[in-house]
């Protein structure tokens, strides 16, 4: 099977804690802190919150960041190259078929993951809504793209469906529950969705290989 092209693409991507010279103390300030952030949530998340969780002064915190913002920022573009590096790897000898499930499903796990008041603080932080866009959003349009692009000639999806539709589904289907703080959708709900969807988009070899992976992997 040919590579796709966003694998080559984006092969080299390192985490931040990864590609920067970073210290023990800053990786254990950035680790903590992302997870007091998702926990209490970015306003009830001090400094000193983070820097009694760790027993860290938060002198030592501020020579390292600038500020909670800075802090923040970074940990969030941490998290963000963390899953893109999942999502890379967790699609690498996979047929195009199968990339788009495993995409689709890593990404509404991780919505559900997050608790609603994080989201909703998120959505409503035009900054941090940027940030996501310009490095994760953007980031996932690309590899849909290639995706699609890949399963058309390869005969898998129909060629006379359009790529813009189909990324407006896969983005209606996954970022509208982002502001159902008090009702999402079930994991297997969203399952059953997607796959429906799929089996309507793709030629008579692109079902086939969706139900092999739906025998295997949905649930039932």
């Amino acid at each position: 099977m040919p590579p796709i092209a966003y694998r080559k693409k984006y092969a080299g991507i390192l985490s931040i804690e990864c590609s920067r010279n970073m210290n023990r103390i800053e990786k254990r300030i950035i680790n903590q802190s992302t997870k007091l952030f998702i926990k209490y949530g970015i306003r009830n998340t001090s400094m000193d919150t983070i820097s009694s969780s760790l027993s860290i002064s938060k002198r030592t915190i501020y020579i390292l960041f600038k500020s909670k913002d800075n802090l923040l920022n970074i940990c969030l573009l941490n998290t963000i190259s963390k899953y893109k590096n999942i999502l890379i790897s967790g699609t690498k000898e996979k047929n195009p078929i199968e990339a788009i499930v495993i995409i689709n499903m890593a990404i509404y796990k991780l919505l559900l993951s997050l608790p609603k008041h994080l989201i909703k603080e998120l959505t409503l932080n035009s900054y941090l809504m940027e940030i996501i866009k310009k490095e994760y959003k953007l980031f996932i349009n690309d590899i849909y793209i290639a995706i699609l692009r890949e399963s058309k000639s390869q005969g898998l999806i129909k060629r006379n469906v359009s790529n813009k539709l189909i990324l407006s589904f896969f983005e209606y289907l996954l970022l509208s529950n982002i502001s159902l703080f008090y009702k999402r959708l079930p994991y297997d709900t969203f399952q059953h969705f997607l796959y429906s969807y799929l089996r309507a988009i793709c030629t008579q070899s692109g079902v086939y290989q969706l139900k092999n992976w739906s025998d295997k992997n949905l649930c039932k």
